[in-house]
């Protein structure tokens, strides 16, 4: 669980868990990550997040998406 205070880098694994806080301030953290990552994405991650992107070019976003979390390696 994380708290207000931790400091935490991009490649932490952050489990969510506790209330409604911890949720908060994890994906504060992802958010703050990717804003730092990706500037020129800022505007696509908040249409993202409110679900305003019917009808919007999200290629490039995706496209970032897939960079900062490549898809896991297949399983054998």
């Amino acid at each position: 669980m994380i708290n207000a205070n931790d400091q935490l880098s991009p490649y932490d694994v952050i489990v969510i868990g506790g209330g409604p806080a911890e949720t908060t301030l994890a994906i504060r953290h992802l958010a703050q990550t990717w804003v730092d990552r990706f500037p020129e994405h800022r505007p696509e991650l908040i249409d993202c997040l409110v679900g305003d992107v019917v009808g919007k070019n999200m290629r490039p976003f995706v496209g970032a998406l897939a960079e900062m979390t490549a898809p896991p390696l297949r399983l054998k």
